[in-house]
């Protein structure tokens, strides 16, 4: 979401594949106009 590469981001967290990385990585906006805000 802030334009860090997965090569970049990988060599910080130390996962060795972006099929790896990909299984930690939520989409930003997950939680943003979520209905479960609504709720709370």
């Amino acid at each position: 979401m802030a334009g860090a590469s997965t090569y970049k981001i990988r060599a910080q967290t130390g996962h060795k594949s972006d099929a790896m990385l990909a299984r930690y990585v939520r989409d930003g906006d997950m939680f943003t106009d979520n209905a479960a805000g609504v709720v709370l």
